[in-house]
């Protein structure tokens, strides 16, 4: 089995990260529909090749 040296680094960025991120833009959503987002080719990684996001709500509604 393999462990990554740099996953307990990896875990505290994401535990400190995303509830700031989640914070500081309450209306985060994706830009597109899920099933539009591409993966990462490859038998290394897992992600996606872009991400992208609105960070507020439109205030037109649309």
């Amino acid at each position: 089995m393999h462990l990554c040296i740099g996953a307990p680094l990896a875990h505290l960025e994401a535990r400190i990260a995303l509830p700031a991120l989640f914070e500081r833009f309450p209306d985060l959503a994706l830009a597109d529909p899920a099933g539009a987002l591409q993966p990462v080719e490859s038998f290394i990684a897992n992600g996606l090749r872009h991400l992208p996001v609105h960070l507020q709500k439109d205030p037109s509604g649309t």
